[in-house]
């Protein structure tokens, strides 16, 4: 303002000085007088020629000049112009992202969920304009070009605009028009030139006279981006907003579903996608949020300002110029009002959901032909082709197994396991219902020193324990027993003894460390375990047809030298394939292929792959049979597997030192695998951690849980085949006692085991030696029985000898009884034998005498019986092989006493003695007359004698008076007589407590008065 002043007040000044031009006439006066200088004249007129002269050549050469420009600009437009690509070029194939479904993605009205997003340097999707509401249009045409309905691909008036504004230095402008950025996005050229820039004006016209509007926005919509690697309107709405805060898993919006606040958020992130993005930002995240809410409400003011022409624009390009306004200024209003910070998701997107899955599919994609059924993906065919993929995971049954192994996985660290996996299958199909390959995907990895290397950590929640090599333990059992039973080597309950074997230096031991025994069968050795009858079934199977059975079930990792103690989990399995060989248990002999996925669709809507189970009959039905019925409702540690009436088989297996634990369970409608231990493989508790404990709880309560899903309510019935009946038994023996199977249970026609595992053989022993044969003394003494023994035949001939010297051991007698003869002394041979067994004390007065004296020669002539060397009176005997008489004893007290017996025969001439053998008498009122007591008056003293041996543990009781009774003992405790000082006269009632001497008996004295 000053300066203006100043040069004003300079003009005023000036003016005072000056002097208007003089006329032509004054001109003439003034020179009148004047000589005129004809040299000088000429000289200037010669002049004035000359510059006309050089004045005309610069104007020739100025006008050639324009001409050559002209020339030139059109030869380099002409050329620009055939350097430009076909306006198709503008449109190429967007890399779209390939996304993985779960199976009801495939229902009718069911999106299903979105597991997992595939893609390479750009996650995109297609976009149809259909789907693009008019919130979304609206904010775009007020952030970015406002005339885009109008114009025909640039605008020449921002053109003039950015010129003048560059020109005089006063900043930068874009002056691009939507369909100008399209080709620039397209293109990929980011130069700044005059050259970049006329390419791209004549391309937007090319463009312009094309495609229509739509086309042009619509691809516009698809090729923008919204930070990082998301491009496109469509992952864009997903990426950046919940269809349902209060429900992540429903996962993001769609373009349709945006309201105007969202729709301006993305609009406002274009233009500077690295700062302006309000979760992938580059910048801090106050500062992002600070940009973009003033490029929100830069969009905002620009909608209103221009808003008739917007909504005018819109319902031309609908067709409805009467149509209501799609935007209103109450809705602009309402949108800067929102809290937009609040309507943000999470930047989880990208997150996958049921991970282990997903990476397991992705692997399949890449190794199996997927592809049109020829070849397998590449990896650049999933990050850029645009596939649906959709899986057969039912996602709500996933959450729930992870729910259920996330808890085990904490829940059971006092036991040593930190980690646990689990898998269900539809067997029939191969599909895969739930993988959960770990107990948290996204967990923090555990255990000491895990930090500094990753081979230390008992829990690495990434690596998928189901499609790593892990250890089988018993589960690997269940084959080598189906074989046995194919080839009619064993049945269900054919004898399999569980006893200890030796294998050159190895002594295997089994997982409680104790045995059974001979008599077991193969249906409960099976479901206890036991790893000594195991490994009697893998000598039967052999190892290369065990290990030959197992490669064509689908195990890949059978491909080494195995010996026997492949049966006991000797060779490391994948888990996903234990699954699928199992499927020929739960189809009743068919194995089918795994397939995670159900169907592909590529980017055109066209099915390129649709699932065909493989089947293939790979099991004998009626050896399968009989597995699943040895397995029916298996219980283990008093925990059965089975939660409800269904049919249901299932094998638990721990590896060594409890690294690992697994339960595997089937029936025709699924088969589940549940997995415990460490990642580092560390054994868990020896007591504690095994699968009854530690894994069938948590599996059994989830199977409980998910068997309402429609995969499961069948409940189908394992199906008996043909040529399958019940028969053998410990009673089904043959006239040589060759018996078939220690129960009845399932054979297989035409493929019973031979009779012979066990034999029942009669042996006549001695009563008093049963472990040896009676000799012909013991029989005619009565001391023999018959007594029946068993011989076990070892289904393995090898192993014969152990089960002889265990039975040997176990029994005290050999297998198959005795062999050794009785060695007890039955007294001379000559002269009278004793077999008076039978003999015993009826009561305290009675002594029963039973049994028989014999002899080898002549006749018994007499027999005495005497009780502690004193005769007895007896009633007579009337039948020496035949005693049943009764003696005297009632002068006997209670206790214990010796019987023993003397007879003659008329032709030995001395007596036979029988051994003194005790006997209990028990007087019915235990009261002896044989106690004296008597008083000495003069002295307080009362006297006590036994007469018939010697008491223990004697006592007085004492009544003074008809007083209260009080009792003492008496000193010495043992002997016959006492002397008992009462200190002071008066009237006792005297009686007497004692044992006898060996302490077997007790006795009491009568009630005596004694006057002191």
């Amino acid at each position: 303002m000053l300066k203006t002043s100043i040069k004003q007040l300079n003009k005023k000044s000036s003016k005072s000085q000056y002097k208007s031009p003089k006329s032509r006439v004054e001109l003439v006066k003034a020179n009148r007088g004047k000589k005129v200088n004809t040299q000088r004249l000429a000289k200037r007129i010669k002049l004035g020629k000359r510059f006309k002269k050089v004045m005309f050549v610069f104007a020739g050469m100025f006008f050639i000049a324009i001409v050559i420009g002209i020339i030139v600009l059109l030869t380099m437009l002409q050329d620009i112009s055939k350097k430009l690509p076909s306006p198709d070029k503008v449109f190429p194939d967007v890399n779209l992202a390939t996304e993985i479904f779960d199976r009801k993605g495939l229902e009718e009205g069911n999106s299903g969920t979105t597991l997992y997003r595939l893609y390479g340097e750009e996650n995109s999707d297609k976009v149809n304009l259909e789907d693009i509401p008019e919130v979304v249009k609206a904010s775009f045409l007020a952030a970015e070009d406002d005339n885009f309905f109008n114009h025909n691909g640039y605008d020449p008036q921002g053109l003039v605009r950015c010129f003048l504004i560059v020109a005089t230095k006063r900043g930068f402008c874009g002056s691009s028009t939507i369909t100008q950025q399209l080709i620039k996005l397209t293109t990929k050229d980011n130069s700044v030139s005059l050259d970049r820039k006329i390419r791209e004006i004549l391309m937007a016209i090319r463009v312009e006279d094309s495609y229509s509007k739509d086309q042009i926005l619509e691809m516009y919509l698809r090729v923008t981006s919204y930070g990082s690697n998301i491009v496109g309107i469509k992952s864009a709405s997903e990426f950046y907003f919940y269809k349902d805060p209060a429900n992540p898993d429903l996962g993001g919006k769609e373009p349709k579903e945006l309201s105007l606040s969202q729709a301006a958020i993305l609009a406002a992130i274009v233009q500077n996608p690295s700062a302006l993005s309000p979760t992938v930002s580059l910048l801090d995240q106050e500062t992002a949020y600070e940009q973009l809410t003033d490029r929100i409400n830069y969009i905002y003011d620009q909608m209103e300002s221009k808003l008739d022409s917007i909504n005018s624009q819109l319902k031309k390009n609908n067709g409805d110029l009467n149509a209501p306004d799609p935007i209103t200024r109450e809705m602009i209003e309402q949108a800067r009002n929102e809290d937009w910070k609040a309507t943000l998701r999470p930047p989880v997107f990208t997150d996958k959901k049921a991970g282990h899955f997903v990476d397991y599919v992705t692997d399949q994609l890449l190794k199996r032909n997927y592809k049109n059924g020829e070849e397998p993906f590449t990896l650049n065919d999933l990050q850029t082709g645009g596939y649906k993929i959709y899986t057969s995971l039912d996602y709500d049954m996933q959450k729930i197994a992870e729910r259920y192994t996330r808890e085990a996985g904490d829940a059971y660290k006092g036991y040593g396991m930190n980690n646990a996996a689990l898998m269900t299958t539809q067997p029939s199909t191969g599909q895969i219902l739930v993988m959960v390959g770990s107990k948290n995907f996204y967990g923090n990895d555990e255990g000491d020193g895990c930090a500094e290397n990753i081979e230390n950590c008992v829990f690495n929640p990434q690596v998928n324990v189901l499609t790593t090599s892990q250890s089988p333990g018993s589960t690997n059992k269940v084959v080598g027993y189906y074989l046995a039973y194919k080839s009619g080597k064993l049945s269900p309950g054919s004898v399999l003894p569980d006893i200890p074997i030796k294998i050159g230096s190895y002594e295997p031991k089994n997982w409680n460390s104790s045995f059974s025994g001979p008599h077991q069968s193969a249906r409960e050795m099976l479901r206890q375990s036991k790893n000594l009858p195991a490994l009697h079934v893998i000598q039967l199977d052999g190892v290369d047809n065990y290990v030959k059975t197992a490669q064509e079930w689908g195990y890949s990792t059978y491909n080494g030298d195995y010996g026997p103690s492949v049966i006991l989990g000797g060779a490391d399995v994948l888990p996903v394939e234990h699954v699928q060989a199992f499927s020929v248990f739960a189809n009743g002999g068919d194995w089918v292929q795994l397939d995670p996925i159900l169907k592909i669709i590529d980017k055109d809507g066209k099915v390129i792959y649709e699932a065909k189970p493989e089947r293939k009959a790979l099991g004998d039905q009626q050896a399968v049979y009989l597995m699943n019925q040895s397995l029916y409702k298996l219980d283990t540690l008093g925990n059965t597997i089975a939660w409800d009436d269904r049919d249901i088989a299932g094998k638990t297996g721990t590896s060594e030192d409890n690294r690992d634990n697994w339960l595997v369970e089937w029936s025709p409608d699924f088969v589940t695998l549940g997995w415990g231990g460490n990642n580092n493989n560390i054994p868990m508790d020896p007591v504690n951690a095994y699968p009854g404990i530690i894994v069938i709880p948590w599996v059994k309560n989830y199977m409980n849980e998910v068997s309402s899903f429609p995969y499961f309510t069948s409940k189908t019935s394992f199906n008996r085949p043909g040529f399958v009946y019940q028969g053998g038994g410990s009673n089904d023996c043959n006239d040589k006692g060759e018996c078939q199977g220690i129960a009845s249970d399932w054979l297989i026609q035409g493929r019973e085991p031979a009779k012979g595992d066990f034999s029942r053989k009669k042996v006549v022993v001695c009563v008093d030696q049963q472990d040896r044969v009676a000799r012909p003394v013991d029989v005619a003494l009565g001391k023999s029985i018959e007594k029946e023994f068993i011989y076990y035949k070892n289904v393995v001939s090898e192993y014969q000898g152990f089960l002889d010297e265990y039975v040997k051991q176990k029994n005290g007698t050999p297998n198959g009884g005795p062999t050794e003869p009785c060695d007890i002394a039955r007294g001379s041979t000559s002269g009278p034998l004793f077999d008076l067994s039978g003999t015993s004390v009826v009561d305290g007065s009675t002594l029963n005498v039973r049994g028989k004296i014999v002899t080898l020669e002549g006749a018994i002539v007499y027999a005495n019986f005497f009780m502690d060397g004193e005769l007895l009176s007896c009633d007579p005997i009337t039948n020496f092989s035949n005693i049943n008489i009764n003696c005297d004893i009632s002068a006997y007290d209670n206790g214990v006493h010796q019987f023993s017996a003397k007879a003659k025969d008329d032709t030995f001439p001395s007596e036979n003695s029988l051994a003194p053998t005790n006997m209990t008498v028990t007087p019915s009122n235990s009261t002896s007359s044989n106690f004296t007591i008597n008083g000495n008056s003069l002295l307080n003293v009362i006297n006590i004698n036994y007469s018939f041996g010697s008491l223990s543990s004697a006592r007085i009781c004492l009544s003074k008076d008809g007083g209260a009774e009080t009792c003492s003992n008496l000193t010495p405790a043992n002997g016959s007589s006492w002397s008992y000082n009462t200190g002071s006269d008066g009237a006792y009632a005297v009686r007497i407590e004692a044992k006898t001497a060996n302490g077997l008996g007790s006795i009491k004295s009568e009630t005596k008065v004694v006057n002191l």
